[in-house]
């Protein structure tokens, strides 16, 4: 009787990493579980298909619980050494790091990040997803430097933190800072550094 068309996966997924859009999350994973499992789109499936991509980018599956796209409610789990390396691996890959790090909200500038990180040594050299409950708050994504291949992967996440939001995002934010500054304190041709800061409070 009717059709809809979505709108492309990289309208959606701004929504999602600028703007945290936490329904966008959860059909996001249910899409993926249909497409690649099979109709109808389920959680679950969904799930069970990010667990595989982890285990291809090489992370320990066993220790990582994903049971819904949007993480307010439920059992997921994750560490940030987990969060840092897959940063670094979708940073790694030509084909997905234009497209990962352009739906992300860029410090000082749009999205849930627009008045956050203003005071950094150069504009729009953090790009990062931010989460935030009652009692958690994450930070995590990327500090660029001076040349494209000087980046680091970061992730913050501090749970525990109830009636603490603003110091738990506070200190989140210092991090980032710290990590631009470093970065952007260095001499040109300073020796590389692989992507992977991370921190659990």
């Amino acid at each position: 009787l009717a059709s809809h068309q979505s709108p492309p996966l990289s309208v959606m997924l701004a929504a999602l990493g600028k703007d945290s859009d936490n329904f966008t999350a959860e059909m996001l994973l249910k899409v993926l579980g249909a497409e690649r499992v099979g109709l109808p789109g389920r959680t679950q499936n969904g799930a069970r298909v990010e667990s595989l991509v982890m285990k291809r980018l090489g992370l320990p599956s066993t220790s990582i619980i994903i049971s819904n796209g949007s993480g307010l409610f439920g059992d997921n789990q994750i560490a940030a050494a987990h969060l840092t390396r897959l940063l670094s691996a979708m940073y790694s890959d030509p084909g997905l790091q234009p497209e990962f790090v352009s739906h992300l909200a860029v410090a000082g500038i749009d999205g849930t990040l627009a008045r956050r990180l203003l005071q950094l040594p150069a504009p729009r050299i953090v790009r990062a997803k931010t989460g935030t409950l009652d009692d958690a708050i994450a930070l995590s994504g990327y500090v660029l430097g001076r040349t494209p291949e000087r980046v680091f992967a970061f992730s913050v996440l501090c749970n525990g933190i109830r009636g603490k939001q603003n110091a738990a995002r506070s200190l989140a934010d210092q991090i980032a800072s710290s990590i631009a500054l470093h970065l952007w304190s260095e001499r040109p041709g300073a020796r590389k550094a692989e992507p992977g800061a991370s921190a659990t409070p």
